[in-house]
């Protein structure tokens, strides 16, 4: 193999010509498009993304108090991410939404270039503009990393991009070759550890390949690979083995969160249940483009399988898959896992693209394929827009300055850490109380804080689990209706408490005197106060002498007599 596209004529193979080479003049020229299409329609979707909202969503928003450099971070998650989002934070001015989208998309666009220029190296210009086609059909592709996966989008990314290093390797097995590959694997590695579902399959595929194995017969430059690989990934391999091994890693995720709908066959011991939500994962990653591909060929059969070192390469891909899905499959059954999701498969099938348009090459169908893909991309667009604009729980639409402004109405302008059951309403609403630039490392903690503000969605009482020891309420409940800022004309409640420190022996969640509803100019928030507790006497329940007021103002100032008006 080259490094440029195959050209027809004999393979090494069997002698004979394939005849997906022959792309002619006019694939080549559209070829050579591809990577400026792929960088417009990248610009395309964070343009909008950026448009809409400044507010994360909620893979985005578990980024918010996690860039500090750790090794790893909550429940075990490797680092590589939130690195790459803490570098752009330091050159864009720590804009949240711009640096989780350059780095999110900025993926999205290389495991599409590597896409394209793998499949190019593999088989030429024809299969490279098929297998983008075939990205257009995997909604975990075309969908779901266009508008919200971080990490699985990340390792995609990486998983392509070795599988590149590794086609390279089969043109020349250098040293140099080997130490990138073994640099690329490891950056995969620490974009999610999932990723070895991809990098374990794919090298006992090749070494299980007669006519690729060649590549692996210098045994000193796989050291080199191997040893950059280990040299990468050890510390964090360390610390996340430590992590996981101290229970607060992936296996919370993976063994502890149970699937109601599936508990009728949740056997102790066996993991049917997650079994079960594998299977249906498979299906949601492959189903569409498996459907048309099988319609494609059924209707096109002029060309058969690839042949020579392209055929070797679509075993090994095929042989790939099978090894990674009996391999999670025996995890998820023997360690009674009880949920996988699309975005475990992500690596794995992140080389589904290049191999349907390899074994399954179309010649008379492929240019409708083609259009029909290029038209999916483009509705991608105007189907976010639409999303965003007229969805009645669009989370880029949620009032968050609303709820913000109204927190600082009753702190009296004080900047308080939020609490909240909601990832994505903590780090928004610590964006909008803050601004972008006051979270620079981490959120402030309740136990490093003398008061807090509770916040949840709906009329309920505070969850239980999100109200911290040793704290009591220092205020009564406030309720915000405030409407989405799009135009479904849906409306959100948010309820928010303040919370104070209890000294030692004190009650614990005294409540202030009653006081009358709070008012607004914004016609469209309403702000209501809840009536206060008693005592099982009928008598107001009196707060402790902490609660009353100081010469500064303050929470523990917040009392009948001295909360902020609402204007």
């Amino acid at each position: 193999m080259s490094s440029n596209p195959p050209a027809a004529g004999p393979t090494r193979k069997t002698g004979k010509v394939s005849p997906t080479q022959a792309g002619g003049a006019f694939l080549a020229r559209i070829a050579q498009a591809a990577p400026f299409a792929i960088i417009a329609y990248i610009l395309a979707l964070a343009t909008l993304r950026l448009y809409f909202s400044d507010f994360l969503q909620v893979d985005e928003a578990a980024f918010v108090g996690q860039v500090g450099l750790q090794l790893v971070y909550d429940h075990a998650r490797p680092p590589l991410f939130n690195w790459l989002t803490r570098l752009f934070l330091e050159l864009t001015g720590w804009d949240w939404a711009l640096s989780l989208a350059i780095v999110r998309l900025g993926a999205l666009a290389a495991f599409h270039w590597f896409t394209f220029d793998t499949a190019r190296r593999i088989a030429g210009p024809r299969i490279a503009l098929l297998a983008l086609a075939v990205s257009a059909f995997l909604p975990q592709i075309v969908w779901m990393s266009a508008i919200g996966l971080a990490r699985t989008t990340l390792a995609m990314a990486f998983a392509a991009a070795a599988l590149n290093a590794l086609v390279r390797l089969f043109e020349d097995p250098s040293l140099k070759r080997w130490a990138i590959f073994g640099a690329l694997a490891a950056f995969g590695m620490l974009s999610h550890f999932s990723f070895v579902l991809f990098l374990a399959p794919v090298l006992i595929s090749v070494l299980l390949e007669p006519e690729l194995a060649y590549a692996f017969r210098n045994r000193k430059h796989m050291a080199v690979g191997a040893g950059v690989f280990a040299l990468i990934c050890a510390p964090v391999g360390v610390a996340g083995i430590v992590s996981l091994w101290s229970g607060a890693g992936l296996a919370s995720t993976l063994f502890a969160r149970s699937n109601s709908w599936l508990s009728a066959v949740d056997v102790n011991y066996v993991g049917v249940d997650g079994f079960i939500t594998l299977i249906i994962s498979i299906i949601a990653w492959v189903a569409p483009a498996a459907l048309l591909w099988t319609g494609a060929r059924a209707y096109d059969r002029t060309i058969g399988p690839l042949v020579g070192p392209a055929h070797a390469f679509a075993q090994v891909m095929a042989r790939a898959i099978i090894i990674g899905l009996a391999a999670l499959a025996l995890m998820t059954l023997l360690l009674d896992v009880h949920r996988v999701q699309e975005r475990h498969l992500s690596p794995l099938f992140s080389f589904l693209p290049i191999y349907l348009a390899i074994a399954w090459p179309l010649r008379w169908s492929s240019a409708a394929v083609a259009a029909a893909a290029g038209a999916i991309y483009l509705l991608t667009l105007p189907a976010f827009s639409l999303m965003v604009l007229f969805d009645g729980k669009q989370r880029f639409a949620v009032p968050y300055e609303r709820v913000a402004a109204q927190i600082l109405r009753q702190t009296e302008g004080r900047i308080l850490p939020i609490l909240s059951d909601r990832r994505d309403d903590k780090a928004n609403l610590t964006l909008a109380l803050k601004g972008q630039a006051a979270t620079r490392s981490t959120y402030e903690r309740a136990a490093e804080s003398n008061q807090v503000v509770l916040v949840w969605r709906g009329r309920t009482t505070p969850p239980p689990r999100i109200i911290p020891e040793n704290f009591g309420a220092a205020a009564r409940i406030f309720t915000i209706v405030a409407p989405l800022t799009n135009s479904s004309g849906a409306e959100m409640v948010y309820r928010f408490q303040l919370f104070e420190k209890l000294p030692a022996g004190a009650e614990l969640v005294k409540a202030p005197p009653p006081k009358a509803p709070a008012k607004t100019a914004d016609a469209a928030v309403k702000v209501k106060t809840e009536p206060t507790p008693r005592n099982p006497s009928g008598a107001p329940r009196v707060p402790p002498a902490f609660l009353e007021p100081r010469p500064k103002p303050g929470l523990t100032a917040l009392h009948a007599g001295n909360l902020p008006p609402v204007e």
